[in-house]
């Protein structure tokens, strides 16, 4: 960049595709490597030349610019203004991002000038001012492709009924938006491209829901966490989303075996989260058993599981990510079971207090284990690192509250560098 151009020149900025627009302190340019910052007062336009391959561009308070390929911009000011949103409204985007610094200075009337952008990459998240009446102007944004509007907690379905025209859409977050219930999702429904959906924390969401999701026959990422009043009925309906290829319910405590029977019809699934569903049993790992596909199965706290259950996680043979962290009653007999999955890459036992030293001699079978979390497995001793120095691509290991290791004991092992103490 040169720093001979008039403060007052305006020229095309042809090559750059990403833009960082930030508060910044007045007038300074600074160019180091492939960082670039550019400041200046609000009243002087700013010139910024040829840029062949910027990693990143940051710009404050610089309101007349010209970046004719500019795809991707992220706004971080905190004093952007309806004549700020008016200039970003001329600009060729695909992708715009409202970052968390400025959320709370955002609202209904900036997103009135983003109407008329060409733009496939919307994030709103946090935006916590931003209302029902805000998304009537996203609702002109037809090549809109991605939408977050996590944690915008002003949102009711009044406002999903103002998106549901977007029908190129694919990604949708609504993560933290509390006030969406089961009518809400009757107009997501209408969204027949979605792939991505994300009600985490949509707490009034129940089974009903569910019908209007079970709709959304393209959708491969289904994320309710913490959507605390769904029960087995509601599994019966996402039991038809054949695409489905992840899917987390994190905290849905009412989810029991019978729902799991239901979930077994997803053959494509490879993500599964049943954290704290602490109704789960053996008989539900059972019936996912069938599952093939699943790459990462996670049953935290699922404290009614026994070594009988990892019988039945020991037929997922492409199983590379397992956690049982607070299944106490899991002991070295059901190691020996999950020795079987040769594949496995990361293991967390932390918090399974009846493994001993033996069930670290099947923990070291898992010759692909990168990361293993013993943590408060009080029974382990200095015997148990012995098997576990033998695991040479292990990359982290917890061993924290583990009473019966010593110094000794955590020199063993210290040739992985990788011991979290």
């Amino acid at each position: 960049m040169s720093h001979e151009h008039s403060p007052h020149t305006q020229t095309p900025c042809r090559k750059a595709t990403h833009l960082t627009v930030a508060s910044t302190a007045p007038t300074k340019r600074t160019r180091t490597g492939s960082a670039i910052t550019t400041s200046s007062p609000a009243s002087e336009p700013v010139r910024i030349g040829s840029i062949q391959q910027p990693q990143s561009l940051s710009c404050g308070n610089v309101p007349r610019l010209r970046l004719l390929r500019l795809r991707h911009l992220t706004l971080d000011g905190r004093n952007m203004t309806a004549a700020g949103y008016k200039c970003v409204a001329t600009l060729p985007l695909w992708h715009l991002v409202l970052s968390d610094h400025s959320s709370a200075q955002i609202t209904d009337a900036g997103l009135v000038s983003i109407d008329s952008l060409q733009q496939r990459h919307l994030k709103l998240g946090y935006c916590s001012r931003i209302t029902d009446a805000g998304l009537v102007n996203i609702a002109s944004l037809q090549h809109l492709q991605y939408l977050n509007l996590g944690c915008c907690c002003n949102i009711t379905n009044a406002g999903l009924v103002n998106i549901a025209s977007l029908q190129n859409l694919e990604y949708l977050v609504l993560s933290g938006c509390r006030n969406i219930t089961d009518a809400g999702l009757a107009s997501v429904a209408l969204l027949r491209q979605l792939r991505h959906v994300n009600l985490t924390v949509c707490c009034k969401i129940t089974d009903i829901g569910l019908v209007s999701v079970a709709l959304l026959h393209e959708l491969t990422h289904l994320d309710m966490t913490w959507c605390d009043r769904i029960t087995d009925a509601g599994l019966v309906s996402i039991a038809s989303l054949q695409h489905l290829q992840y899917l987390d319910l994190y905290y849905c405590y009412h989810i029991t075996d019978a729902g799991l029977v239901s979930l077994a019809s997803l053959q494509q699934l490879r993500h599964l989260s049943l954290d704290n569903c602490y109704n789960i049993t053996n008989a539900g790992l059972v019936s996912i058993a069938s599952l093939q596909q699943l790459r990462h199965l996670s049953l935290d706290n699922c404290f009614n599981i026994t070594d009988a259950g990892l019988v039945s996680v020991a037929s997922m043979q492409r199983l590379e990510y397992l956690v049982l962290r607070d299944c106490r009653n899991i002991t070295d007999a059901g190691l020996a079971s999950v020795a079987l999955l040769r594949q496995l890459r990361h293991l967390n036992l932390d918090g399974c207090r009846n493994i001993t030293d033996v069930g670290l001699a099947s923990v070291a079978l898992l010759y692909e284990l990168t990361h293993l979390d013993i943590n408060y497995c009080e029974k382990i001793t200095d015997a148990g690192l012995v098997h576990v120095a033998s695991l040479c691509r292990l990359q982290r290991l917890d061993i924290a509250y583990c009473r019966k290791i010593t110094a000794a004991g955590r020199a063993q092992v210290a040739c992985l560098r990788c011991c979290e103490q």
